[in-house]
């Protein structure tokens, strides 16, 4: 059993969204991040202040919901990659984009210590001491907020490189 509550006209110009909440249980679903509680956002970028993202919303969610991980998507290239990623977590059985790891790395994120040493191998702490002008120590993890250019190709891809590169990954 899933609820959904629908955000549209809501949330302000240029914003809309949902909620998600699924029932977890031993005779309905298991305890599995693909079952998490879920809020999605849906905006363009180049009409809506990314820097109220990243100093208000990210950081008042994750406060509110106890999130180990928030993150920025493109939702064409999760859509995209989806196949490739889900084939690499059947093959290791490892939830490699959820409390396992992180398939790819956000400009705009947080992510909990456990999700960070999972998948790089650091805490939240070490990672801004690595970068403390595009990371911050933040509750139990780090707060990831790079520059983002909306018209810059590979942005997610690029995001991923530097912030794997900080830590020798």
């Amino acid at each position: 059993m899933t609820s959904t509550v629908m955000f549209r006209g809501k949330l302000g110009a240029g914003l809309s969204g949902y909620a998600s909440y699924s029932l977890r249980s031993k005779t309905y679903l298991k305890d599995s991040s693909q079952f998490d509680d879920h809020f999605v956002f849906e905006f363009s970028p180049t009409k809506f202040d990314l820097a109220v993202m990243a100093d208000v919303v990210l950081p008042g969610l994750v406060d509110s919901l106890r999130a180990y991980r928030a993150t920025l998507n493109d939702a064409e290239q999760v859509t995209l990659e989806w196949p490739t990623l889900a084939a690499k977590i059947e093959a290791t059985g490892r939830d490699l984009d959820g409390r396992d790891g992180i398939h790819k790395l956000s400009p705009l994120a947080y992510y909990d210590d456990s999700v960070l040493i999972a998948e790089l191998g650091v805490d939240g702490e070490s990672l801004s001491v690595a970068a403390p002008d595009r990371v911050r120590k933040f509750r139990t993890g780090a707060i990831v907020s790079m520059p983002i250019d909306p018209t810059q190709d590979d942005l997610f891809l690029n995001s991923d490189r530097f912030i794997r590169s900080l830590v020798g990954r």
